[in-house]
């Protein structure tokens, strides 16, 4: 007969095995899952700054681009006589080149740039202004490719000229070899146009190696990597795929693989493939030249934490189930207390919460657990911050951008549908950034922005002052005093009067239109109906201010 003793021990064993077991099983469901969500996450994060630091890059070339294109255009003579008198050409070519050379030196990557003309329009089939980099990283004039040489599909010696002008808007073209230079690169160019004629193109070629280089420098987990795979489908910088030749143990996946890319890129979500027999997870994000970066890792290393996990906490139960009976419930209680606060943790964390307190003293599995998360969940809110900042600060003037302004509009109309907005709202405009980018160039029209941005910063607080556009600014006020509206224009308008008087850095005076209105609740809808009458006001500023 089984003493009492004995019995109570099978049965308080019995239940902390179950509850173990239970607890064991819960925890590890629900951990597992938040593991499988922050794994997710920190590839779509890997994924979203890379591709950022690649868009950093093609965005520099086409920002030099836009540079040349809007100068040249902005300095063309008016008529043909540009094409007819040489003296008259070669010196409006020759401006072009000073800028085409200064936007090129400041662009990461560059390898050539050119403003070609259309051969139509002038005798000499090969006019137009061609630089390539030296060995030494110099600019150096290069022959001018002869058109009427080459077909017009010959993509290697005259896509870039013919691709965007079929196209007859701004383009990026497929990686290609350029024969003319024999360098593999990519180019984006600008078709010019006036009265409907065909001008000519302007174009900046950036070599593929920088590209490649920053996708290959991707390590995630042990052995995830990164590809590129352009708009037509093509695997592009991937090791299995040397030069565009897929090897035979993968031809069969590459179909699959396209789709997948494809459905990550519009979902913006992680998604499963099978490639060479193995079992991964890749998410992929367009970009801005078409081409589709993609971040993939091992489905096996994905889940690693997990297994990890279950394998401690079975280890874990036999350990428990070793000792006295005592010894079990003090160990289980402890197990349990940690594994409680770490679930309602992770669950605060996947509600976007990350203000939590990660202290664990324990220092067992689930305390290496809870200090992993901790870090995690530290990277995550620094990188969220920095992807923040970048999307609502102007990285020229400091002042919030125009998708902080966006947001703002947004959290208004909901205020104003809940009948608690209180906002008034001043919209700038500056009369005289045109002349100073004409007159001094861009760098001193940045200059004269900043200088305004400053004179704003005098009169308001920054966080409510907007760049909404290139020379248009906003200032949204909440909560605020009715009467200090127009002593608040009066002293900016002084402000602006003190700088000009003081400038010694240009001789074209700042001119800023504003115009200012209030948030009615029984007149206005919406934000809109506000920002109307603050744009008519403003209008009527400019003209005035035009005419002193």
């Amino acid at each position: 007969m089984k003493s009492i003793r004995t019995k109570i021990l099978v049965l308080i064993l019995g239940c902390v095995v179950i509850s173990t077991a239970t607890i064991v099983f819960v925890n590890v469901l629900n951990a597992g899952k938040r593991l499988d969500e922050d794994s997710f996450r920190i590839l779509q994060l890997e994924c979203s700054e890379r591709q950022q630091l690649i868009n950093e890059v093609l965005l520099s070339v086409e920002q030099g681009v836009n540079t040349i294109y809007e100068y040249a255009v902005s300095i063309m003579p008016e008529g043909d006589q540009v094409w007819e008198n040489e003296e008259l050409r070669d010196e409006y070519l020759e401006k072009v080149k000073e800028v085409a050379l200064i936007a090129a030196e400041n662009t990461e990557g560059a390898v050539a740039v050119y403003y070609r003309f259309a051969p139509e329009l002038v005798k000499d089939n090969a006019l137009g202004t061609f630089m390539v980099k030296d060995d030494e990283g110099i600019f150096m004039p290069h022959e001018i490719t002869d058109l009427s040489m080459y077909d017009k599909d010959d993509i290697e010696h005259v896509g870039w000229y013919y691709i965007p002008l079929s196209k007859g808007k701004p383009t990026w073209t497929e990686p290609y070899v350029n024969k003319n230079v024999d360098i593999y690169m990519i180019s984006y160019v600008i078709p010019v146009y006036r009265d409907g004629k065909t001008i000519g193109v302007v174009g900046m070629d950036i070599e593929m190696p920088l590209i490649h280089e920053k996708v290959d420098s991707v390590k995630v987990y042990d052995t995830g990597y990164a590809f590129l795979m352009n708009h037509s489908g093509e695997i592009i910088n991937h090791d299995d795929c040397p030069h565009g030749t897929i090897k035979e143990e993968v031809a069969g996946d590459m179909d699959k693989v396209k789709k997948q890319v494809l459905l990550s890129a519009e979902n913006s979500e992680v998604v499963p493939y099978k490639w060479a027999g193995e079992d991964k997870y890749l998410v992929a994000q367009q970009l801005v030249n078409g081409m589709y970066f993609t971040v993939c890792v091992p489905a096996r290393e994905i889940d690693a934490p997990r297994v990890d996990m279950i394998r401690y906490s079975v280890l874990s139960v036999v350990i428990i189930l070793a000792f006295f009976l005592l010894l079990t419930a003090l160990f289980t209680s402890a197990l349990v207390r940690p594994l409680k606060k770490l679930t309602a943790n992770a669950e605060r964390v996947a509600a976007s919460d990350f203000d939590v307190d990660f202290s664990c003293k324990s220092k067992d599995e689930i305390g290496v657990l809870t200090d992993s998360i901790h870090k995690m969940v530290d990277s995550l809110k620094e990188n969220l911050d920095q992807i923040n900042n970048m999307a609502y600060y102007d990285a020229l003037t400091g002042l919030k951008s125009n998708a902080a302004y966006s947001k703002i509009i947004d959290e208004l109309d909901k205020q104003i549908k809940g009948s608690r907005a209180e906002f008034s709202i001043y919209v700038m405009d500056m009369n005289n950034l045109k002349k100073m980018n004409d007159t001094y160039g861009h760098k001193m029209g940045d200059t004269m922005l900043c200088d305004a941005a400053d004179i704003m910063r005098k009169v308001w607080d920054e966080d409510s002052i907007y760049r909404v556009g290139g020379d248009e600014f906003a200032v949204i006020l909440q909560n605020s005093v009715a009467s200090q509206y127009q002593d608040d224009i009066k002293t900016f308008d002084g402000e602006v009067d003190k700088f000009n008087k003081a400038n010694d850095k240009y001789d074209i005076e700042i001119q800023i239109a504003i115009g200012m209105a209030v948030y009615n609740k029984g007149r206005d809808d919406n934000f809109n109906d506000v920002f109307r009458r603050a744009d008519n006001f403003m209008y009527e500023d400019k003209a005035r201010k035009k005419h002193l």
